[in-house]
């Protein structure tokens, strides 16, 4: 059975401290929401960046996907970090690490030194996404956790949808390319300092690395299953994200139409995750996570039957929706399935395996594509949401034994 599978979770109520708000707020909450936002401010200017350093369009799109290499390259290393030196450590450095990369951006004099910027703002990322999973599991009482992570993923949202509006903004008012990325630093540096001021207080998470087992530790068969969990949930939701718009634009929606809906869709999220809360504490995040499955599954299911604006719009939000009500579920189960004595390494193994599906999922599902149309790379993606259902479910029924 998966570790925690049981929504009333068993230990010590003391074994792990209660945060309030207000310390979660300034402690986790919102540096997450910053660095996203600074990161989504500055993707869009980073192509007229790499133009402007004489990149040709086919080189400038290879550009932004450093930002995705470094996440995966400094993964496995930013775990070994957050274990030796913890969480509270590490929080701050990789906050320091986006915004050193956002600075290089700006000050890059060629396109060597803006690729490596861009590798260490990927890094910056992933090391920042292990060490606040790691560190709120050590933090939270796990009957917290579950909720804890759900709405931060919904401060990762409002980075997203911000950033990008500051981004617009910041151009708007400047007519610069790089403001954009000027913007974006100074969201880094404010989450940064942050984190920084929240370690002097003595109150960010945890404060004190544990020592920590050589080498992964934990049952093998629950690691594999969890993982292939992660590889299938990752892979959906990016395939969703790919799909809507191709789908809209072949049949006849145009990009001003479309931006429209991916706008309204992230909006509606939002619901899907204040749903996703309450429906949790009822039914359990597992279970919870399960229907988020198996929402998006039956959406790209329907995506195959797709015959007009109107019918598309209703998927694409309903999709939207189900993603919502499994927000922070994955953070949830790498925190659970990860042993305590060398949790930081097994939280950035899976956060590997999910970015490394983020790429291959889209990849063959683009290929079903290729190879034949539309319907029936929703179909593949939908085959993929489909396993990873019957996954969560397999563990239920065991856990029920």
């Amino acid at each position: 059975m998966f570790p925690g599978m049981r929504t009333n979770v068993s230990g010590p109520r003391n074994a792990t401290a209660r945060p309030n708000t207000a310390v979660l707020l300034r402690s986790a909450y919102l540096p997450a929401a910053l660095l996203t936002g600074a990161a989504t401010a500055a993707l869009p200017a980073i192509i007229a960046v790499s133009l402007e350093h004489g990149a040709s369009p086919a080189e400038a799109g290879v550009v932004t996907t450093a930002i995705a290499a470094g996440n995966m390259i400094a993964t496995l290393p930013g775990g070994r970090a957050v274990a030796r030196f913890g969480a509270g450590r590490m929080l701050p450095v990789s906050g320091g690490l986006i915004a050193a990369a956002l600075l290089g951006i700006l000050l890059a004099p060629g396109l060597p030194l803006l690729i490596v910027s861009m590798l260490a703002l990927g890094a910056g990322s992933g090391v920042h996404t292990v060490a606040r999973i790691a560190g709120l599991t050590d933090q939270l009482h796990p009957d917290r956790r579950a909720e804890v992570f759900s709405v931060l993923s919904a401060w990762l949202r409002v980075g997203m949808v911000a950033g990008p509006l500051l981004g617009a903004g910041a151009y708007a008012l400047t007519g610069q390319v790089h403001s954009p990325v000027v913007a974006g630093l100074g969201l880094a540096v404010i989450a940064a300092v942050l984190h920084v001021a929240d370690r002097q207080t003595g109150s960010s998470v945890d404060q004190k690395p544990r020592r920590t087992a050589p080498g992964l530790t934990g049952n093998r068969g629950e690691v594999l299953r969890v993982g292939a969990i992660h590889a299938a949930v990752t892979s959906r939701r990016h395939i969703k994200t790919i799909l809507v718009p191709l789908i809209a634009l072949s049949i006849g929606m145009d990009v001003g139409q479309v931006s429209l809906l991916t706008a309204v869709a992230s909006v509606v999220g939002f619901g899907g995750i204040w749903l996703g809360i309450r429906l949790g504490r009822i039914l359990g995040p597992v279970r919870c996570g399960t229907l988020s499955c198996a929402g998006i599954s039956i959406g790209l299911i329907a995506m195959m039957l797709v015959s007009g604006p109107l019918w598309l719009s209703a998927v694409a939000l309903g999709i939207e929706v189900a993603t919502g009500l499994g927000a922070g579920f994955l953070s949830l189960l790498a925190s659970r399935t990860a042993p305590a004595e060398n949790r930081a390494p097994m939280i950035a193994l899976f956060q590997l395996v999910s970015e490394a599906s983020a790429v291959i999922g889209p990849a063959a599902v683009m290929g079903v594509v290729a190879l034949w149309a539309l319907p029936a790379g929703a179909a593949a993606g939908a085959v993929i949401g489909v396993a990873g259902t019957c996954l969560l479910i397999r563990g239920q029924a065991r856990d029920t034994r």
